[in-house]
């Protein structure tokens, strides 16, 4: 425990010491100490197994990420610092809430800048009030402001990250993509650069859990008939919003005032939403805020899909051309406009 928090301290130091004197460094202080204080009251996950008041379910959960991590190591190349080897009871059902808006008439994201990372598209908070306060703020600039929880997030390789108990209420489905996804970032991050950073994640977490579970057997999973439909689902709601995005884009770069800009996409909006049946699945109207975050994690998937077929469809090949490229210094601009492809 002594080097973990050692590592924990200088890291926080570091940050506090790059940042404090300005206007984050008091939300940099409360983070971090949130950060130091779970994983100071993390438990191993083989004492946890050994506990025999664990449900099966969770059991089920333990040893699925355990198999999940073997196979992003020996399968697709990921890099492992350590990490989901050591579980984190919280006592809600999220691990923290994610402020991110944008403009009315961009999707460009609002950002904000941190040491070491550069700039993000969202905020983290791990208490829900300050979430919400920050959404409050950021709504009086005029912006679209959402916030949402999430259940696990990633350290980037610099500490293990642990496993967090909300990660076990995900579907086994769900559990492995988000391992592969965040094992991804321990692999491949460029800082200042979330939308390659999120894409990429996105793209492999979710041909990762698709290869993953190929190789396991129907053990854990849905019926493959089932996953199927789901994923067929998902690829043509993604093709939607791919097409509404790529609308938006297209009126927000047109030479018209901004009340016209922003009442055609509203028009684009409301259409997509009646179309998807948004509003009855999130309990609220599609905004641009949603536009936006898609376009960071989920629109950049079909950029990577010809690199992954000059790799002969093997994602560890396509994993590895992706760090020689980057360790080669290329610009991450053209190396994704280079692999795009034509716009869908």
């Amino acid at each position: 425990m002594l080097p973990l928090f050692r590592r924990v301290l200088t890291s926080l130091g570091c940050l506090l010491g790059m940042f404090l004197s300005g206007c984050e460094g008091a939300y940099l202080l409360r983070q971090g100490a949130g950060q130091v204080a779970l994983l100071l009251d993390r438990e191993p996950v083989t004492e946890v197994l050994r506990d025999p008041g664990l449900s099966p379910r969770h059991r089920e959960k333990l040893e699925l990420v355990a198999e999940t991590k073997r196979f992003a190591r020996a399968s697709l190349g990921l890099k492992d610092p350590g990490s989901y080897e050591h579980l984190c009871r919280l006592d809600r059902d999220a691990l923290s809430w994610v402020v991110s808006a944008c403009p009315e008439d961009s999707l460009k994201p609002h950002t904000w800048w941190f040491p070491l990372v550069g700039a993000v598209p969202y905020k983290g908070f791990f208490d829900a009030t300050e979430a919400r306060d920050e959404a409050t703020r950021l709504a009086r600039q005029g912006l679209v402001v959402h916030v949402r929880p999430v259940e696990a997030f990633s350290l980037l390789g610099w500490i293990p990250d642990p496993l967090y108990s909300p990660m076990l209420e995900a579907t086994p489905e769900r559990l492995v993509e988000i391992v592969i996804h965040e094992l991804t970032h321990a692999t491949v991050f460029l800082p200042g650069q979330p939308d390659f950073n999120e894409a990429i994640a996105t793209f492999v977490g979710r041909k990762g859990a698709r290869a993953f579970r190929a190789s396991a057997g129907a053990g854990f999973f849905l019926p493959i008939e089932e996953l199927d439909r789901m994923e067929d689902a998902r690829d043509r709601h993604n093709a939607r919003m791919r097409a509404l995005v790529h609308d938006l884009e297209e009126i927000f770069h047109q030479p018209w005032t901004r009340t016209t800009r922003i009442q055609l996409a509203q028009e684009h909006l409301e259409r997509t939403d009646r179309e998807l049946g948004w509003r009855e699945r999130h309990g609220k109207p599609l905004d641009v805020a949603d536009a936006s975050l898609f376009r960071t994690y989920e629109s950049g998937e079909w950029r990577f899909e010809a690199l992954l077929t000059e790799s002969s469809g093997n994602l560890a090949s396509f994993i590895r051309s992706i760090k020689d490229a980057l360790a080669a210094g290329r610009d991450v601009n053209r190396l994704l406009e280079s692999w795009r492809g034509p716009t869908p």
